[in-house]
């Protein structure tokens, strides 16, 4: 791997559809949803708590946060890699903290069609989270508009290549032509019996409105 780059976004906003895309081009491994920013935030509380009891350089720490980053992936051999979480995108200062600056992808979408999406679902339950991440969204890129590329859903769907092309823009890549109507989610299937939503992150072979 020689660079990693973030995919994070709006629940039901075509992340999952985009990291299936990604995919096709061989130079690239794009994730299921990862643990890595958990287990960053699980760390750290960690060290918060071992810092009481030991004395020792806390710069190292520092070192064990973007060594375990990096050895996540260390079997991966693919010359760049997309972390996909929905919390990169209000982490980007611990990432920082840590010496890396990062370069975020984040799907979006109508708030109005994020919540139908959820009612398709059957879980009413979850409409909350369309507005709340929008508005963290809308945040986080007027604080940090070089590190966020923002993905409209719809812009996605109906032009995929020029949407694309801006990404490889941004994560300064080369562009790659991309199969739009043989899409494989096989690398990006989930358990979504563990969400407790079946077919979550299911995904059509075609490129189409979900």
């Amino acid at each position: 791997m020689e660079k990693m780059f973030f995919l994070s976004g709006m629940p039901r906003s075509g992340s999952t559809i985009l990291s299936a895309i990604l995919n096709q081009n061989p130079e690239i491994h794009c994730s299921k949803t990862s643990p890595i920013n958990d287990l960053l935030l699980s760390l750290n509380r960690s060290f918060d708590d071992l810092s009481k009891i030991y004395t020792y350089d806390r710069e190292i720490e520092k070192q064990i946060y973007r060594s375990l980053i990096y050895s996540f992936y260390e079997n991966i051999e693919k010359k760049y890699v997309i972390d996909k979480s929905r919390d990169w995108i209000s982490n980007i200062n611990g990432l920082r903290t840590i010496g890396i600056e990062p370069k975020i992808i984040c799907t979006k979408r109508n708030v109005h069609d994020v919540q139908e999406s959820y009612k398709k679902l059957k879980r009413e339950d979850l409409i909350y989270l369309a507005q709340e991440f929008y508005t963290m969204i809308e945040h986080a890129h007027k604080l940090n508009r070089q590190n966020i590329h923002l993905i409209d859903y719809d812009d996605l769907i109906k032009s995929p290549q020029k949407e694309l092309n801006r990404i490889y823009d941004f994560l300064e890549i080369e562009r790659y032509s991309h199969d739009f109507s043989d899409i494989d989610g096989s690398i990006v299937e989930e358990n979504d019996l563990l969400w407790g939503i079946p077919n979550l992150h299911k995904i059509r072979k075609t490129l189409g409105k979900q």
